[in-house]
């Protein structure tokens, strides 16, 4: 959590000169019937974009390869997240037994 607080304090503080990537997509309006293939389907897709990822630093990390060279000592990464929230009660069917 304390990663995400520094880069939305970092994109206030520096504004459209520097600023890290942060975004999200969400909807307000969604059926409860529809979470558990929108769970599975951005698990799938975030567990992949995160691999790919790694394995780019992993090749760019001098722990992991000396050879890499250059200057200075960074921590980067990129951190996804899952959310939902009820936004209200279920609504009655309409059907009366």
């Amino acid at each position: 959590m304390s990663d995400l607080i520094a880069t939305i304090d970092h994109n206030l503080q520096h504004g459209a000169a520097d600023p890290f990537f942060q975004r999200k997509v969400m909807y307000d309006n969604v059926p409860v019937e529809a979470l558990q293939e929108f769970r599975r389907m951005s698990g799938a897709q975030a567990q992949s974009l995160l691999e790919r990822l790694d394995k780019w630093l992993s090749q760019h990390d001098r722990d992991t390869r000396p050879e890499t060279g250059g200057t200075g000592q960074v921590r980067t990464g990129i951190g996804i997240y899952y959310f939902e929230e009820d936004i209200a009660p279920p609504k009655p069917s309409g059907k009366k037994s």
